[in-house]
């Protein structure tokens, strides 16, 4: 099934969300190239994180999720991430899984509604992402969004077979 962005958006996080977030924390293959925990989740893992997702931490959150939904059938497709807000500094991070709705342009979209959220929403001047460089459709995602690179750290992650490079890109608000 193709999905168009236009039939997407950014919303909350359901109970109901749970399974899909669970079989979404146990992928082996995704874990190794979004540099996530790597040991099995369970169920109840899985609820505890969704629900520390829909508890308001405060009211100036150093993270902040917004689930991605078919706008019609309202089917969970992933979720967006800024994390490590600094307020003060007026910087984040960002971080973005699709769980199998990918080269539609989704991501693309997502990423711009993302630093939409952040620059006008959180008043953010920039926004990072920390990408393996062999996530090639990431990069070029982030790149093509007006990311640029700031640097390069090597042997920085274990994916389980060999050491890998992360790049670090940024986004600057346009003012």
């Amino acid at each position: 099934m193709s999905i168009a962005p236009n039939n997407v958006e950014l919303g909350s996080f359901l109970i109901a969300d749970a399974p899909e977030i669970m079989s979404w924390q146990n992928n082996v293959e995704d874990k190794r190239i979004l540099m996530g925990f790597r040991f099995p989740v369970s169920e109840q893992t899985s609820i505890d994180w969704l629900k520390k997702r829909l508890d308001p931490l405060s009211r100036f959150p150093t993270e902040i999720y917004w689930a991605i939904r078919t706008l019609q059938e309202s089917k969970l497709l992933g979720f967006v991430t800024l994390y490590n807000i600094d307020y003060i500094n007026r910087n984040a991070e960002m971080g973005i899984y699709l769980g199998g709705e990918r080269k539609q342009g989704i991501g693309s979209f997502v990423i711009e509604e993302c630093l939409e959220l952040g620059y006008k929403d959180l008043n953010l001047r920039k926004i990072q992402v920390s990408i393996l460089e062999t996530n090639s459709a990431a990069l070029r995602a982030f790149r093509s969004a007006g990311f640029e690179g700031e640097g390069k750290f090597l042997d920085q992650y274990w994916d389980g077979f060999n050491w890998r490079c992360i790049e670090k890109l940024a986004h600057f608000k346009r003012e």
